[in-house]
């Protein structure tokens, strides 16, 4: 059995009530999850394909605690995209490329502190998922889009 109590702006005699209250332990973990992803999920950062000199375009991106930077990215639809990932982590990550329908296109693991490389044709237009499928990695935010004009 878990127990804990409550110390925040209650009255006296309210903390008092609350000493040694049994809580369930599915509830304290989704209480300590929610915490943490609401401290984890960051901010949109834009990003571009830049040219590659054998022609198609290149996509820089840093995986780190839980994020991807950049995690919206623009591309065109008519010329082959490499990722180049590198692991900012001490953690295991992976890049993982969705269809607009959701279907898995492909993936690559990055080692910690590692680098990896993606290489994909020509995509059609529209909108790519990018996420890290490790588990709570993507709840956590660690996911981006890939909007192919």
């Amino acid at each position: 059995m878990v127990r804990f109590s409550v110390a925040t702006n209650f009255e006296p005699d309210s903390i008092n009530a609350l000493k040694g209250y049994p809580a369930s332990p599915g509830l304290t973990l989704m209480v300590l999850l929610a915490a943490m992803v609401a401290g984890c999920a960051g901010p949109r950062v834009e990003g571009r394909a830049g040219p590659l000199p054998e022609g198609g375009q290149v996509v820089r991106l840093i995986a780190s605690n839980f994020r991807f930077a950049p995690n919206f990215i623009e591309a065109p639809a008519d010329a082959p995209i490499r990722f180049e990932i590198q692991n900012a982590s001490g953690t295991r990550h992976n890049l993982t490329l969705r269809d607009p329908a959701g279907r898995i296109l492909d993936r690559v693991d990055v080692a910690a502190n590692g680098k990896a490389v993606l290489e994909l044709p020509a995509l059609a237009p529209g909108r790519y998922g990018l996420s890290c499928d490790r588990p709570f990695h993507t709840t956590l935010g660690m996911d981006g889009k890939l909007s192919v004009r």
